[in-house]
């Protein structure tokens, strides 16, 4: 609706970014993340390697692991994993509804809002859900 950003606006984020300080916050938060994302992974080693496939090497950027559904009855399996993810307070995504032609079951799975001591239990969840579709 906007046709430009308030001059003021645009000047203090210039200084913010020109100090160096937007750096140093990229910095901070890829190690945050780095840590979120090891953290989940040896989560989902623990508990989910049955149920998802995440592929032999973690992303080195991103907020997400797209973990793909190793046994999936459907393409749109997904759907129903990500409404049981829900029902025990998990947001992941299915993966199928990107595809155009010949989907794939999976999840897209965030880690950047979740402390790295709290993915073990997420993982945990996760799986459990994953399982509670398959019956």
């Amino acid at each position: 609706m906007d046709r430009q950003s308030a001059m003021p606006t645009q000047n203090i984020l210039a200084e913010f970014i020109g100090e160096g300080h937007f750096a140093t916050h990229l910095r901070k938060m890829r190690v945050l993340y780095a840590e979120r994302r090891d953290a989940l992974i040896r989560a989902l080693e623990l508990h989910c390697t049955d149920a998802l496939d995440w592929g032999e090497q973690s992303p080195e950027a991103g907020l997400h692991l797209v973990g793909k559904m190793r046994s999936a009855a459907k393409p749109e399996s997904d759907m129903d994993v990500w409404e049981a993810a829900m029902r025990v307070g998990l947001q992941t995504p299915p993966l199928s509804p990107h595809y155009r032609h010949g989907k794939q079951a999976g999840l897209i799975i965030g880690f950047a809002a979740t402390q790295a001591s709290n993915m073990e239990d997420a993982a945990r969840r996760l799986c459990r859900a994953i399982k509670s579709t398959r019956a």
